[in-house]
């Protein structure tokens, strides 16, 4: 006689209950990543919606001012972030504008932008790629207290023959009324037949300004803006800080330093300077919310005493001073490879020393 016994299936280990949990939420990211994409796909145009999303989210950019836009000409988010838009104006933030408006009934922006072009695959976003297609701004205008202590103006455009002949990006205007040019080579590839320009190592630059001329390259290591001059011309002006008559420009071995961005203020750090008659040695920082500059300098001559300069207070009018400037965490320098040097270059000494 045979007997039939009904034996119960062994349940799932852990590791397959693990599996299929795996699974089942694989699969709905995926349809909901599927219908993110769709939507995208979607989403574009230039209605008053759109044209408001893109005054607030200039607003968050600029310190959480007011924006107007004009004209929004069209947006899309994929497959590319696209932005064609002109007439932007930045207003003073609503405490600042209530005290202008007691002066006077119109409220002046603090930033103006006659065209802003924009275009960036949406994937190297997604993928926080290193790479744009392209950007133009035209008749960008700066006023007086809003990033720079003087009024600044020009065009920034990215174009495959900007930098001698060669890809890069460019701002050529003016700065308190005289011509700044500056001029920062890119790496061009192509992707699916379009230009992607990006940042590779360091970067050659030709920084012009009055009397002053910089050639030189830039990086950015450990989340700051390191410069390296070739070769630089500095202004007579600069001299000023120490002797009122001694003002023409003057020719510099070594210059080399470091910026770097924290919320709302810009820090200089690193700053070295060599001359024929000495070294300058300089630290300091800008407040863009509080309108308040605060830099340090010190000058070590061929011969004789170390000399201390400074400038302090509201960056339209600081005042000038003789305080040394305070103890500060100095940067590692980038190993010189990085910055596309060898010992040979002038600078090498004080990087080394500084690494």
């Amino acid at each position: 006689m045979t007997l039939f016994i009904d034996e119960e299936k062994p349940e799932p280990g852990p590791r397959r209950k693990w599996f299929w949990r795996l699974f089942k939420i694989a699969c709905v990211l995926a349809v909901l990543f599927f219908l993110g994409i769709v939507l995208l796909t979607r989403i574009g145009g230039n209605d008053d919606n759109l044209r408001m999303g893109l005054q607030t989210a200039i607003g968050r950019a600029a310190g959480n001012r007011p924006v107007s836009v004009g004209a929004l000409h069209g947006i899309s988010f994929f497959p590319y972030i696209r932005v064609f838009a002109e007439n932007i104006s930045i207003l003073p933030l609503p405490a600042s504008a209530a005290a202008e408006k007691s002066e006077s009934a119109a409220i002046l922006p603090e930033a103006t932008l006659g065209t802003l072009m924009f275009s960036r695959s949406f994937w190297d976003s997604f993928f926080w790629r290193n790479g744009i297609e392209g950007i133009r701004l035209e008749k960008l205008v700066l006023m007086p207290g809003f990033i720079t202590p003087r009024t600044l103006a020009g065009d920034i455009v990215m174009e495959p023959a900007t930098f001698e002949g060669k890809p890069g990006i460019s701002f050529k205007g003016s700065y308190d009324g005289t011509a700044l040019d500056l001029l920062v080579g890119l790496t061009l590839s192509h992707k699916n037949l379009r230009p992607v320009f990006s940042v590779t190592g360091s970067m050659p630059f030709l920084f012009t300004h009055g009397d002053t001329k910089v050639r030189g390259r830039m990086a950015v290591y450990d989340r700051r803006l390191f410069i390296v001059a070739d070769e630089a011309v500095i202004d007579g002006a600069f001299f000023g800080l120490w002797n009122d008559t001694d003002k023409k420009p003057q020719a510099a071995q070594c210059l080399a330093g470091a910026i770097f961005l924290e919320q709302s203020s810009i820090f200089f750090s690193h700053f070295h300077a060599a001359f024929d008659d000495g070294n300058v040695a300089g630290q300091g920082v800008i407040d863009t919310e509080k309108n308040t500059v605060a830099l340090y300098f010190s000058r070590k001559p061929q011969e004789g005493e170390a000399q201390d300069a400074s400038l302090q207070g509201d960056w339209n009018a600081p005042v000038r001073g003789s305080e040394a400037a305070p103890d500060e965490d100095r940067p590692r320098f980038p190993p010189l490879k990085f910055m596309g040097i060898d010992e040979s270059h002038a600078c090498a000494p004080f990087m080394q020393a500084g690494q």
